[in-house]
């Protein structure tokens, strides 16, 4: 498949408003000496232009603290404050131009996985400094930690490795100078595809199901969390070995899930026994 060669750039006053104004070293002069240069050398035409993006306090949640993000609230609404130890302010509507910066980052990020953008630009983004529970250097939301957060749940190791070699299969991933992933990983997947569609032994992980369900039971009311939910995930892998060599009817698919659910919720509720008494 052919890379998209388009480039997009983020504008429009809800992000480009991210600065902190007067003779502050982020200030907005810095966003319009941007287009102007953009202007200056006919790039405009060259680009597409995109609308920003609102960030969801869900979203800011992968990254932020929920008492840092009703911080930045407080002093967005109030207009005035201190989000670091001085070198970032607050201002009115600081929340919402952070909220779109780190929105617009993360829709660049599905734009160009999906192939509809060759690269993205935000010219008031990279606010990398920026920790989880306090601003920092002029970042108030942490556009890049938020982001890799978003590419690792979403789209994982191997296929960010993918895109960055521009390579179709995983198994074109160069392992090092000298070996792909699928040198070192082909055997293992192609045996393990063997075994789970074709050669696993249906009554043996019958059986074990059923044993790991007794076990984890067994050690989950003696307190011993972390054994019992070890057997949970020994169950739930019998699970799909059987589901993988088409051994499960539509009804018995259903108990099995049943039972993988009343397993974990006792792993819960078990941790949280332990767990409330000590604060944690």
């Amino acid at each position: 498949m052919s890379r998209s060669r388009i480039v997009g750039i983020y504008t429009g006053d809800k992000i480009d408003s991210y600065g902190f104004g007067g003779d502050h070293p982020f200030c907005n002069a810095r966003i319009h000496a941007f287009w102007d240069e953009m202007h200056v050398c006919d790039l405009c035409f060259q680009v597409r232009l995109l609308e920003p993006v609102l960030a969801s306090e869900e979203q800011l949640l992968l990254f932020h603290t929920r008492d840092y993000i009703d911080k930045v609230k407080y002093h967005s609404v109030i207009g005035e404050g201190i989000l670091d130890q001085g070198d970032t302010p607050a201002y009115h509507g600081v929340f919402e131009d952070a909220s779109y910066v780190v929105g617009s980052a993360l829709d660049a990020v599905h734009k160009i996985m999906d192939n509809e953008l060759r690269r993205a630009f935000i010219p008031t983004a990279g606010l990398h400094h920026s920790m989880p529970d306090a601003a920092s250097g002029f970042c108030v939301f942490n556009d890049v930690g938020v982001a890799l957060r978003v590419l690792m749940d979403t789209y994982g190791l191997e296929r960010i490795a993918m895109f960055v070699q521009n390579v179709d299969s995983i198994f074109d991933v160069r392992w090092n100078e000298s070996l792909t992933w699928g040198d070192v990983y082909r055997q293992n997947e192609e045996e393990f595809s063997r075994f789970n569609f074709e050669e696993a032994d249906v009554e043996l992980h019958r059986l074990l199901f059923d044993r790991f369900e007794a076990e984890a039971q067994r050690l989950l009311k003696l307190g011993l969390v972390y054994p019992g939910y070890d057997l949970v995930i020994k169950c739930s892998h019998s699970f799909n070995l059987l589901e993988a060599r088409g051994a499960i009817s539509v009804s018995e698919r259903r108990n099995y899930i049943t039972r993988v659910r009343r397993l974990a919720r006792l792993t819960a509720t078990t941790y949280l026994a332990k767990a409330e008494p000590q604060g944690l």
